[in-house]
């Protein structure tokens, strides 16, 4: 996990987007191997949101994103909208169950 949570975190960093959750789930254990799913909630721009996933779609490790939900960052105020964009860049929130695959031991 902690080679993982470094790899993502220097591929969001790398895309501008934000891990706000990284919460790692029991393993499932298959016949052949085990699948190790975590949650994980990120927060960025719309466009850097896409290039973090496609960082993902391209790493050594087989990754399967499941239940993704994309939302405009919850703000309270256009007013404050408007600023978060301008200052942040922060208009989406994305969540979803992000699994990896390991041989069984």
């Amino acid at each position: 996990i902690p080679k993982l949570l470094r790899e993502i975190n220097a591929v969001a960093r790398a895309s501008g987007i934000i891990t706000t959750r990284f919460n790692p789930l029991p393993d499932v254990e298959r016949e052949y191997y085990m699948e190790n799913p975590y949650n994980v909630t990120i927060e960025g721009g719309y466009h850097e949101l896409a290039e973090f996933f496609a960082f993902l779609a391209n790493f050594s490790l087989i990754i399967n994103l499941t239940s993704v939900k994309i939302v405009a960052s919850p703000l309270n105020s256009a007013q404050t909208q408007n600023e978060l964009i301008e200052t942040t860049g922060l208009t989406v929130v994305s969540s979803f169950e992000m699994t990896t695959f390991s041989s069984k031991r």
